[in-house]
């Protein structure tokens, strides 16, 4: 009889969604359109993101991107910002490689500039100011953009001529 009773308990269950590893687990859930409009946090009124399973996942872009995303297909620079070498640097001689990590939202603007190696603050700074105005075409991952981080190498060698 038991057995009976649990066959009924399952052929009436309401299905569970299963936490999917590649969705992050602060993403919104649209909901359905008779209950109204839902934003993405960014103040527009509209919806955007991944669809997944039917659900439509959404992704905030103010908050940052995991250090890791899987995408199928990475951020390319459209446009690049060649850093000013500062004069105080020069005169000092200072050379070397700073490289930073760059979060590059889902329209491709970089929002945030972290460094990871670092040779002098001065030479960081300008790095960072640089690194602020580069534009990329968006990482996608399934058929959507999405935000990542990026890494990016800014060398800074006096010219000895």
């Amino acid at each position: 009889m038991t057995g009976v009773k649990s066959l009924l308990h399952w052929k009436n269950a309401i299905p569970v969604p299963v936490t999917d590893p590649f969705i992050d687990s602060d993403s919104l859930v649209a909901p359905h359109p008779q209950f109204g409009e839902e934003t993405d946090g960014l103040g527009d009124g509209t919806l955007s993101g991944t669809s997944v399973g039917g659900l439509l996942t959404m992704e905030n872009d103010a908050k940052e991107p995991p250090p890791f995303r899987p995408v199928q297909k990475g951020p390319q620079a459209v446009k690049r910002v060649e850093p000013k070498y500062p004069a105080i640097a020069v005169r000092a001689g200072i050379e070397g490689t700073v490289v930073l990590n760059l979060w590059v939202d889902r329209t491709g603007r970089v929002r945030k500039a972290v460094v990871l190696k670092s040779k002098g603050t001065i030479l960081d700074t300008s790095a960072e100011d640089a690194a602020m105005q580069w534009v990329f075409t968006p990482a996608i991952m399934q058929q959507s953009p999405v935000s990542v981080w990026v890494s990016i190498p800014f060398r800074f060698k006096i010219d000895r001529k």
